[in-house]
């Protein structure tokens, strides 16, 4: 059985964020004390794939195993409301492929909608995204995610988003609220702060 994943966007033969994705699954490797996957013959097989849709999900689980790489239509879901929900319980700091206890979550509330996880009283991330948080000037990402995605560090580094504390009470300093993944770009899911809301 496979204890990791990496979710990467294939678009139009391009993968953006593959090297991050590649760094990624060798500092999980070494936390973990298990052999590294044959990089280079995982980066020969993704290269040599061709889909006819313009936008492919792509899923490599890795392990003690080896790897293996599926591929589905991408399908951008954007959620109609947010809820606010405890999850002290919760430690993901990889990207494990075992989501059990976010997915139990998730099932409280609608399947149109998504969740926003609390640790501490602190707002962390989506189900499966990083969260964005816009005044009227910057775009705002929890200090202290969840999970610290590829994309937010990216976001990060080119200051394009900026750290800080966000607690439910900030909220009304804001007026979107946006998520990011490897397959969500900032701007590419947004909307307005009200569709933040309680159970």
């Amino acid at each position: 059985m496979y204890r990791f994943v990496e979710t990467l966007l294939w678009k139009q033969s391009l993968m953006p964020l593959l090297n991050d994705h590649l760094n990624r699954m060798i500092r999980t490797c070494d936390a973990h004390n298990i052999q590294v996957p044959d990089l280079n013959d995982l980066q020969q097989k993704l290269y040599r794939l061709n889909f006819d849709t313009d936008k492919v999900k792509l899923r490599i689980l890795y392990g003690e195993q080896g790897y293996k790489i599926l591929a589905q239509p991408y399908q951008k879901f954007i959620p109609e409301r947010l809820y606010l929900l405890k999850a002290d319980h919760i430690q993901y700091p990889y990207k494990y492929l075992d989501r059990q206890e976010i997915l139990e979550l998730k099932s409280q509330v609608p399947p149109d909608s998504d969740i926003i996880m609390l640790q501490g009283g602190l707002i962390t991330d989506a189900s499966y995204a990083n969260l964005v948080f816009g005044d009227d000037h910057t775009w705002w990402t929890p200090g202290k995610p969840l999970f610290a995605g590829i994309r937010r560090q990216r976001l990060l580094q080119n200051g394009q988003i900026h750290e800080r504390e966000i607690g439910p009470d900030d909220l009304k300093y804001f007026t979107r609220v946006g998520l990011i993944n490897a397959l969500l770009d900032l701007g590419e899911s947004e909307g307005s702060i009200d569709k933040i809301c309680l159970l």
